[in-house]
């Protein structure tokens, strides 16, 4: 009897946890490409982008809990490439670092004020 118990119990603790679990991670293949997309506890996306022969390749998006915009960025074949913007988590200021073969040959940070952006020094 004991052991029907535990068994239950082990099945019950299981079906909870499956149901009310959230994606922590999804893959989809998009024709030579995957698209990853981890999430948040509450289901929202969190970061999403491809992948090609194991490499970051193409854009690449990072979003706060709320569903803003973190980073806007892209890869070629997993070395960091053009435009790149970063936006502190307040808000306050937005960083545009331009990547060349990986390597960074420019960086702006902006300030953000009432939707405006002024040149940060």
């Amino acid at each position: 009897m004991k052991t029907i118990n535990w068994i239950t119990g082990v099945l019950v603790i299981m079906a909870v946890t499956t149901l009310t679990a959230q994606p922590e991670s999804t893959y989809e293949w998009r024709g030579k490409q995957i698209l990853i997309t981890h999430y948040y506890s509450d289901g929202s996306i969190m970061e999403q982008g491809h992948y090609l022969n194991g490499l970051p390749n193409g854009k690449w998006m990072q979003y706060d809990e709320e569903g803003n915009v973190k980073t806007d960025a892209f890869y070629e074949e997993g070395s960091k490439e053009g435009k790149w913007f970063i936006w502190s988590d307040d808000r306050s200021y937005l960083l545009e670092v331009t990547y060349k073969d990986n390597l960074v040959v420019a960086c702006n940070k902006w300030k953000i004020e009432e939707r405006n952006l002024l040149a940060g020094k």
